[in-house]
């Protein structure tokens, strides 16, 4: 299977813009953000297949994938359609040199995987390509996983905010839900310290067989892996005791009835997804639905509640 792969160099203060306009264009198979600095906070955009922010280099890229069925005109027809409208917004940005170029899946894979590296979290996990789990971490938790092209490869703020809370709360034989689980990485970290099941949920196929690749490798069968979304996956009478959602600050609010029935009396709805400047919206949300929002805690641009049944 072939894509069109379309780079773009762009200044750090602006590529948010960019990426943002991408998003806008029918078919857009992924957009990434490529060669930051490891020092600085990755910037993730919603429909990416994995974070790149780990990637070392000189140059920071916005990196968009389209569809082999695209010919070559279309290609640089939307190129022209989002750079024209990004330039309207940033003004004083000079026009970018635009690489684009076809490439066969298998070069896209083999290519970011001789730079993806193990991931440390908190005090407790590390996150482990599968093609590298020979790697020694004595001290921690090993979660190995194949990104592919489910979100979730532990590199990125709200994935790191919510393995610190799991951090935080433990297993300790606890019933985990995960929902919108994308590679499973938080059911399958719940399962290795000590969570007595949980339940992964998304409603993307491919994320499904990823994930369930993942549970396999990572040796966890007590991961029960669910196709479906929140409302209509579960039965009412199932009950948890942490509910984790790293999704998107709207979804995350309608979820927060479903969740709270959910729960158990004390149970904890870990949510993220969401920047930081949304915390008090987010809060106000779960308030009405009858949570107590708990603690909030901040990593670079992005946010975490737990709230209390």
């Amino acid at each position: 299977m072939k894509w069109w792969e379309v780079r773009t160099p762009v200044d750090l203060t602006v590529a948010d813009q960019l990426a943002d306009l991408w998003l806008n264009i029918p078919d857009v198979k992924g957009v990434a953000t490529e060669n930051w600095s490891v020092d600085t906070p990755p910037h993730a955009e919603y429909g990416e297949w994995f974070d790149e922010s780990i990637l070392a280099g000189t140059q920071p890229m916005v990196v968009v994938y389209l569809p082999e069925t695209w010919d070559r005109g279309r290609v640089q027809s939307a190129v022209e359609t989002v750079l024209s409208e990004w330039m309207e917004d940033t003004p004083k940005t000079p026009r970018p040199n635009v690489q684009i170029r076809q490439l066969d899946e298998e070069e896209w894979a083999d290519g970011w995987k001789k730079e993806y590296r193990p991931v440390e979290i908190g005090h407790q996990f590390v996150i482990i390509p599968r093609w590298d789990d020979v790697a020694d971490h004595p001290t921690r938790v090993k979660i190995v996983l194949e990104p592919g092209m489910a979100f979730g490869t532990g590199t990125h703020e709200t994935t790191q905010l919510c393995l610190e809370a799991l951090e935080r709360l433990g297993g300790n034989g606890r019933e985990v839900l995960d929902v919108g689980c994308g590679t499973a990485i938080l059911s399958i970290a719940a399962a290795k310290v000590g969570a007595q099941k949980t339940t992964a949920i998304d409603i993307d196929p491919v994320a499904i067989r990823v994930a369930s690749d993942n549970v396999v490798q990572n040796g966890v069968p007590q991961v029960q892996l669910i196709e479906g979304d929140l409302v209509s996956a579960l039965p009412s009478f199932e009950q948890f005791d942490v509910i984790f959602a790293n999704i998107l600050r709207d979804i995350v609010i309608s979820l927060a009835p479903d969740a709270y029935r959910l729960l158990r009396t004390g149970g904890v709805f870990v949510c993220s997804g969401f920047v930081r400047d949304h915390l008090e919206l987010v809060r106000e949300a779960l308030s009405e639905t009858g949570f107590t929002a708990q603690h909030a805690y901040t990593k670079g641009d992005w946010a975490l509640i737990e709230a209390v049944k």
